[in-house]
This record gives structure tokens, C-alpha cells and sequence, in this order.
């Protein structure tokens, strides 16, 4: 009886858990992915708040790099490479010059969301 009940469990579990990753799809397609691009590209964007001695900026290359600054009294200059994928931009940080960090943003409205 146990062993039918643990099957019948361990069954909707994963239903569930498939049905939770159809769900977080996004639906954007390849072509809102390159519109999002292009609307973003070639921009620079400053945090709300300030940064550390003065604003924190990103900077999104055409060419597909990125730079961010915290401010003047930080000595570190983060850069990468940045895609759109699924309408989210994703920022991954060069390995050799800086951290093993990926940073990830929507954005709504021209503007970047964390």
C-alpha cells in the first residue's frame, strides 16, 4: 500500500514540476529577443541611487561588451560580454580579468530592472 502511495507521490511531483517549467516559458520569440537588442545597445545606464563616490553605470556596447563603474572611490571596472535571451539581458563577466559572475536584467521601460 505504502509502495503505491509513494509512487502515486513521486508521480505528482514531477507533473508538477513539469508543468512549473512550461509555465515559467517566457514565449518570447527570436525576433522580440533582436528588437530588444537593438533598443538597448549602444546605451549607458545609471543606477536611481548613487554609487560608490559617484554613479554606477552600465555601459552596453554595440559590438556586444559591456562596462559597469561603481564610482570614482571603487578601483574595480567590471566588463563582458551581454545578450538577450528570452527578453532578459544577460551580462557575463570576463573570467580573466575579473569575477566568475553572471548578472541578469529585464528590462521595462528603457530601463534596466535587477
Amino acid at each position: 500500500m505504502y509502495k503505491i502511495i509513494r509512487i502515486i507521490f513521486a508521480v505528482s511531483c514531477l507533473v508538477f514540476c513539469l508543468l512549473s517549467f512550461a509555465a515559467c516559458s517566457s514565449g518570447k520569440s527570436a525576433a522580440d529577443d533582436e528588437e530588444l537588442t537593438k533598443s538597448i545597445s549602444g546605451k549607458t545606464f545609471v543606477w536611481e541611487k548613487d554609487g560608490f563616490g559617484g554613479d554606477f553605470t552600465i555601459t552596453l556596447d554595440e559590438d556586444g561588451r559591456y562596462e559597469f563603474y561603481e564610482g570614482m572611490l571603487s578601483s574595480y571596472i567590471g566588463s563582458g560580454d551581454w545578450t538577450v535571451s528570452d527578453g532578459v539581458l544577460i551580462m557575463t563577466e570576463d573570467k580573466e580579468n575579473g569575477y566568475d559572475m553572471t548578472f541578469r536584467f529585464t528590462v521595462k521601460d528603457g530601463e534596466l530592472v535587477f
